[in-house]
């Protein structure tokens, strides 16, 4: 049961080690043609919530295990909401998970493995968007399966919130303006021979920029077998270090009526334009910056949130800052 969660997640994310959260879906989201390559690393404590924290985690020891996650578009009729597939491979064996994947949140439409079918009559939410540090999101969810010749229905709860950001060190580099996101679920499986109650707790982080999590801590416990522990962080890393993004970026001023500067004051020449979007993730503006600084008109829009992204070479979401108008 545990593999199948792991192989379902990748994603998003983006803020200012100093300021709020914020994360837009289309920063996020995977997208086909997305390759990565994860190590499999023994469990180590998640570490401390709260903001600016820094997670030290150079030390991970690598268990030998390794999977591949290969994104592509979804061609499957039994999922037809699904938006990308996730083909995952790890130790001999596969699966695909289908996720639909839109403006407002991702979710799980199904699993296919080897010998198990999942399929979601209730999708099962695993982001939300905008997402920043007042996010606590509860959804629920249910799907069937047939196991070992018995047909089971799996239901239960997510809880989503973000309750940390800062710097992460793993063995892949040191990654700043990352944010963790907290997975909090409880489900049982009911079949025939009676009810399987599950508890599971999952901490991911995320960085601006790279489609999936940089590490996963999962911590899964039953009423049918002792707790299982698995560990995981993302080795093929190429965006989102630290080298890379700016260090020092003003959005001024803010809250605007009409008009808003764009600065930075370090790294610029690693930052090519700005793009300001809506809450739902439309493209509302974008301008070039010069010598590392841009104006953006904003009179024209209504009242409200908006984010503005700086977009580096090859089109890399570096930084997402949140603006008012009003």
């Amino acid at each position: 049961m545990k593999k199948n969660y792991l192989f379902l997640l990748g994603a998003f994310v983006s803020l200012q080690a100093t300021s709020q959260v914020v994360i837009q879906a289309n920063e996020v989201n995977p997208v086909a043609g997305d390759v990565f390559t994860l190590k499999y690393v023994d469990w180590i404590s998640e570490g401390n919530a709260g903001s600016n924290v820094t997670w030290d985690f150079s030390g991970l020891q690598e268990t030998g295990a390794t999977q591949s996650n290969n994104y592509t578009s979804n061609s499957s009729s039994s999922f037809p909401a699904a938006t990308v597939a996730l083909e995952a491979s790890a130790g001999g064996q596969s699966s695909t998970t289908y996720l639909e994947t839109t403006a407002s949140e991702q979710n799980i439409q199904g699993i296919e493995t080897s010998s198990v079918v999942f399929d979601y009559q209730t999708p099962q939410k695993i982001l939300v968007f905008p997402l920043d540090n007042t996010v606590n999101e509860m959804s629920s969810f249910q799907c069937t399966f047939t196991s070992g010749g018995f047909p089971f229905t799996r239901s239960g709860t997510m809880n989503i919130t973000v309750d940390g950001y800062g710097t992460l060190i793993t063995p892949e580099g040191t990654f700043t303006d990352v944010v963790r996101v907290k997975h909090t679920m409880v489900y049982s499986d009911v079949y025939a021979g009676g009810t399987i109650d599950y508890d599971q707790t999952v901490y991911m982080w995320y960085k601006a920029g790279v489609h999936q999590s940089l590490l996963l801590l999962s911590e899964l416990s039953s009423n049918i077998a002792p707790t299982q522990y698995s560990a995981h962080y993302l080795s093929n890393v190429n965006v989102g270090l630290d080298e890379q993004v700016p260090s020092t970026v003003a959005v001024y001023p803010n809250p605007s009526s009409s008009l808003i500067n764009i600065e930075v004051e370090e790294g610029s020449s690693k930052v090519e334009s700005v793009v300001l979007m809506d809450m739902t993730g439309k493209t509302v503006g974008s301008e070039l910056l010069n010598n590392g600084t841009a104006q953006m008109h904003i009179d024209h829009l209504q009242n409200g949130v908006y984010f503005a992204t700086l977009v580096g070479e090859n089109g890399r979401k570096l930084v997402t800052k949140k603006v008012i108008k009003e």
